[in-house]
């Protein structure tokens, strides 16, 4: 069992991962974000950040409009462009340990398939449903 994600239209279809997996990628998020994802929901969403729709949503059901997907688009692309420098960047292998470089090329690929999903939804107009 996981989060696969779908949109209405039916031409964008990625698994998300587990529902830990979705998890651990939200709180990997928040805190590249700057803050901690348990308390930014004890908070109920504080701080605002154009990421709010995803980070607060549910984990199993539900969907995100095309209007919050297209908001996600340029700070997603921002995210993915600050971790791709991380990681061409050669003090990143030698400060970072293999296991972090690893969980950050982990990061990076599920930041690109939700980027594609982003752009597709806002595009098509098509909802992107959590199943």
């Amino acid at each position: 069992m996981g989060l696969s994600i779908v949109c209405s239209c039916g031409e964008i279809c990625f698994a998300a991962g587990s529902y830990s997996g979705f998890h651990l990628w939200r709180t990997m998020l928040a805190k590249r974000l700057g803050f901690d994802l348990e308390e930014y929901w004890m908070r109920d969403g504080q701080p605002k950040t154009d990421f709010e729709p995803l980070l607060m949503h549910s984990d199993c059901d539900g969907y995100l409009t095309p209007k919050e997907c297209k908001r996600m688009i340029r700070p997603m692309e921002e995210l993915i462009r600050k971790c791709e420098e991380e990681l061409e960047n050669p003090w990143t292998r030698i400060l970072m340990s293999q296991e972090q470089l690893d969980d950050l090329k982990w990061f990076l690929s599920k930041c690109y398939l939700w980027l594609q999903a982003f752009r597709h939804s806002a595009k098509e107009k098509c909802r992107l449903m959590f199943t």
